[in-house]
């Protein structure tokens, strides 16, 4: 009469050793523990004309209180995103030598407001211009003079945002610009979404 008692032993001496062996290993998919998540950011991201740019500065990166990025002496580097509470502005300034740095496109903005900033929709915000990737634009047609003349143009603004405890204002832009040199006045649709530093004095 056969023995079947060492293949069964064997089989579970496998199956534990298996069990074990998988158990110990890492997962494929680990959590990441809390303090080694990604730190947040602020950002702009607009879309003029249907090319896409984004700025990005880590929080990690800015100068204390400031919505300025540091340069290798530590001194604010000429990044920039901020709204400010002394004249009501929102700043985009990134990279003025137009994306020669990953995830930095050339952006020079100003909204200027006549109100201090709050959650809502507003109409009707201003700016000088914009000038992105090299090309800039303005709400005003600045072409050869032809009749009627193009109307103006003005930009809508939504704050989703406006956490004056950790400092960020976020939200989203929308419009339209002209573009300096068209010989005709053409409307380059525009939109944005950002999120940026709230700079007192």
């Amino acid at each position: 009469m056969k023995n079947y008692r060492k293949p069964q032993i064997w089989n579970l001496t496998y199956l534990l050793f298996t069990i074990f062996f998988f158990a110990c290993t890492e997962s494929e998919d680990p959590q990441i523990p809390a303090e080694e998540e990604l730190e947040d950011s602020l950002y702009f991201d607009l879309t003029i004309d249907g090319k896409n740019f984004r700025t990005e500065i880590p929080e990690a990166d800015l100068v204390p209180n400031t919505g300025f990025e540091k340069n290798d002496s530590g001194n604010p580097g000429i990044n920039a995103m901020f709204y400010n509470f002394f004249d009501y502005s929102i700043s985009i300034l990134m990279n003025r030598d137009c994306g020669t740095e990953e995830n930095r496109d050339c952006i020079d903005l100003i909204i200027f407001r006549s109100n201090p900033l709050s959650v809502g929709n507003f109409a009707n915000e201003f700016t000088n211009g914009l000038l992105v990737g090299g090309d800039t634009y303005a709400l005003s047609y600045t072409g050869p003079n032809i009749s009627p003349d193009p109307s103006d143009q003005m930009i809508s603004m939504e704050i989703t945002k406006f956490d004056e405890e950790i400092s960020i204002v976020e939200g989203t832009l929308s419009g339209s610009f002209y573009k300096a040199g068209d010989t005709t006045p053409i409307l380059y649709p525009f939109s944005a979404k950002f999120r940026i530093y709230i700079q007192k004095f």
